[in-house]
């Protein structure tokens, strides 16, 4: 069943119960009102969560959404007992609250025990292993991903047993995120005074959404900082930050040149940062933010040490 013949299922049985709701009488609106609820959930059961990818968990808040929705749009005879859902509702919560304890439980266990060399790896890993390997969930990694390295990553000390490269020192980007944050720290206080006196809700959701792009800007840094590329037993582990990764057998690398505009090109640097070109032999499957992936045989990136990188893959090569 295609997405948008759901979508017209859903607004038809909206329209139904309205009708039915303005001719039948009170008890009859309620036995509708309740039978179109369920029959919606196992649609959405059916069609969204079993062959659509979606998490189980999503059911609960299409559950509350679908109640605002009918109750809005019943009649103002028609009364639901209220007194029951704000007793059921907590009970819902308190059941999840436990359930999701307990994942995270298990998600931090298998994070600890993964033999990945990342921790972004082993976190997305284990996230997947988990709970299902669902779009939505990617999106939730990669923001609680940035929440750990925006608070923690100006803790973390790791040393590395394998040849490893920096990718950051070069960039302008620690130089970027002061300025940025120097600036908001000025100029975000004032701004939101002076949205305050047209209204406290939109000078409230300007200083969120600023203060949430800080923790991507922090996170991204701070990932970036602490997860360099790596050559391990033959093996190229390439990673940006949360943004770009992956690996792949240094033997597939065909040749190493210094950077110049190519559109066939993969960018995982901006243009005017990226000191190198790597080409492969055979096609890379790069994952990129929320699980977004190219295929591609040249990337352009930037490597601190670029000619010790290069000499080491020199070496590799040499041997077989």
């Amino acid at each position: 069943m295609k997405p948008y013949l759901l979508l017209i299922y859903f607004l038809t049985s909206l329209f139904t119960l309205i009708c039915f709701n303005l001719l039948i009488n009170i008890a009859d609106a309620l036995i509708l009102y309740v039978g179109t609820l369920i029959v919606l959930l196992l649609i959405f059961y059916y069609f969204l969560i079993v062959h659509n990818s979606l998490p189980k968990g999503s059911i609960a808040f299409y559950l509350v959404l679908l109640i605002y929705i009918l109750d809005y749009l019943s009649p103002n005879y028609i009364e639901i007992n209220y007194k029951i859902i704000y007793f059921l509702f907590p009970a819902i919560e308190v059941l999840f609250d436990i359930f999701l304890f307990f994942k995270l439980v298990t998600i931090y266990r298998k994070t600890k025990k993964s033999d990945s060399l990342y921790l972004i790896d082993s976190f997305e890993n284990a996230m997947k292993d988990t709970l299902g390997n669902y779009k939505i969930l990617k999106l939730v990694t990669a923001e609680l991903l940035v929440f750990y390295y925006t608070i923690f990553g100006w803790f973390i000390k790791k040393k590395w047993q394998y040849p490893f490269f920096t990718n950051y020192k070069k960039s302008n980007n620690g130089v970027f995120l002061g300025v940025i944050l120097f600036i908001g720290c000025i100029e975000l206080p004032i701004i939101h005074i002076l949205i305050a006196n047209w209204s406290a809700n939109a000078a409230w959701i300007f200083t969120i959404v600023n203060i949430y792009g800080y923790f991507w800007l922090i996170g991204d840094y701070n990932a970036q900082r602490h997860n360099p590329i790596i050559i391990k037993e033959g093996i190229l582990h390439f990673r940006v930050g949360i943004r770009w990764g992956f690996k792949t057998a240094i033997n597939n690398i065909k040749s190493l040149r210094e950077y110049q505009h190519d559109n066939d090109l993969v960018l995982t640097a901006k243009t005017s940062e990226c000191n190198l070109i790597i080409e492969f032999k055979e096609d890379i499957k790069i994952t990129g933010l929320f699980g977004t992936q190219k295929v591609t045989k040249k990337i352009g990136c930037l490597i601190d040490n670029s000619i010790r990188f290069r000499q080491l893959v020199i070496s590799y090569l040499s041997k077989d």
